[in-house]
């Protein structure tokens, strides 16, 4: 069930980013305008608040209006992107407690960049570029619980480090 409804928000992501980021050519570049956002919970089964930007918002009120809905959970899957979109979330890393990155072309390297999203509570990493991911940035992540590594091209031993290392954290793999 849980699996059923991500893609359906999958599907709603696709349908309003895409609809969103071509309204007009004055907004801002961001990736937000493009993924899905929602408000976060820890309940993944819970409807929550969705996040719309509106194509008139300057930067600031932009950064306003995701603000009221804070903490957000971001979902990326299937949009073809690596770890240089990691970068442009950065300024948003405080905000963020969940991130979906499914289905995309995220390498060991994105870990480095993740572990600056410090209020990580679920991070979905399925079917991406991950051989060796680094435990050090990993453990960065301290709010992290829940942890979805399936269909990557990792080591079971290095999988099972992980597992063990990360205490507390629901790791799938």
């Amino acid at each position: 069930m849980n699996k059923f409804k991500i893609a359906s928000l999958c599907v709603l992501s696709c349908i309003v980013g895409h609809s969103v980021y071509s309204m007009t050519d004055d907004v801002e570049s961001n990736i937000l305008n493009r993924a899905f956002v929602c408000k976060y919970s820890d309940d993944q089964e819970e409807e929550t608040e969705v996040f719309l930007p509106k194509e008139n918002w300057t930067p600031k009120e932009f950064m306003e209006e995701l603000t009221k809905i804070q903490p957000i959970h971001v979902n990326l899957v299937e949009m073809n992107v690596s770890d240089y979109i990691l970068d442009e979330l950065l300024p948003y890393a405080h905000l963020i407690y969940g991130l979906y990155l499914s289905d995309n072309f995220f390498t060991d390297k994105s870990l480095e960049i993740l572990q600056n999203f410090s209020e990580l509570r679920f991070l979905g990493m399925e079917n991406n570029s991950l051989n060796h991911p680094s435990l050090e940035h990993l453990l960065a992540l301290t709010h992290l619980q829940h942890l979805d590594l399936t269909y990557n091209k990792i080591d079971p031993s290095e999988l099972e480090a992980i597992r063990t290392k990360l205490e507390g954290v629901r790791v799938i793999f």
